[in-house]
């Protein structure tokens, strides 16, 4: 990770960072639990990297392990609306890692310029995009990170309903790159769905990729000023942050 001078870290960055943070203090005083994404299914599964892939400068991305990497993840509405009302989908997948467990967390958004940066409000997580939102920092310079679900079982609004279909299929989605102003290029393939040994729709898990970033990525002051106050109030009071073993009960998706 790269540690620059607070003095670096634009105004605006630094104010957002606060709101966000004072918002989720706010919402933590009426909501027991996760403030934010409350609802939501478990999965687990795989990633598989593809053979060819234009380089990132991210180490996770461009020197995917050859056999893959075992995942858990979790797909959910980031408000907590009712289901019957569009909402904010995530997608926070964790990749074991040589170095140890890398968080990865999406929304949904749009792919291109400049709605890859504009949240997407959907009723169901059917067919959506999601991205990082703010680029990680590679070698090569700014890298966004995004997934496109490709055609599979159809999802329904409410994360217990779709965690139903996911005891039966396989969720697939595309994994891609780019420069925060370039094309899209594919890295990698993710497969999802649930592990038939458990009976809980949701997990405890706590995803966070200021904690667990993937390998070979850094930060930018910027985006730590923007995310990091935000991530500490989630996390204070919280049990649980740790990971459950990856292991499961059947062969994993492909």
């Amino acid at each position: 990770m790269h540690t620059e001078d607070a003095s670096r870290v634009p105004f605006a960055a630094a104010a957002a960072g606060a709101l966000a943070a004072a918002g989720t203090v706010a919402v933590r005083a009426v909501r027991r639990g996760r403030p934010v994404h409350p609802h939501g299914v478990a999965l687990r599964g795989r990633i598989d990297w593809y053979r060819r892939s234009e380089p990132s400068g991210i180490g996770w991305i461009d020197d995917g392990a050859a056999d893959g990497q075992v995942v858990e993840a979790r797909l959910s509405r980031g408000i907590g609306l009712p289901a019957v009302l569009p909402d904010i989908w995530g997608l926070a997948v964790r990749a074991t890692t040589p170095g140890g467990p890398a968080d990865l967390l999406l929304a949904a958004t749009g792919l291109g310029l400049p709605d890859r940066w504009m949240l997407r409000p959907a009723r169901t997580p059917d067919g959506l995009r999601f991205t990082s939102l703010v680029p990680y920092r590679g070698a090569l310079g700014p890298v966004l990170v995004a997934a496109r679900a490709l055609p599979g079982p159809t999802l329904p609004s409410d994360p217990s309903a779709s965690a139903a279909v996911l005891d039966e299929g396989s969720w697939v989605l595309q994994l891609l790159h780019a420069e925060p102003l370039g094309v899209w290029h594919p890295f990698a393939r993710l497969v999802l769905a649930r592990d038939a040994g458990t009976t809980d729709t949701d997990t405890g898990t706590r995803f966070d990729p200021m904690l667990r970033p993937l390998p070979g990525s850094g930060t930018y002051p910027w985006t730590r000023a923007l995310r990091e106050p935000s991530y500490a109030v989630a996390r204070e009071g919280l049990a649980g942050s740790a990971s459950v073993p990856l292991g499961t009960t059947r062969p994993l998706p492909r």
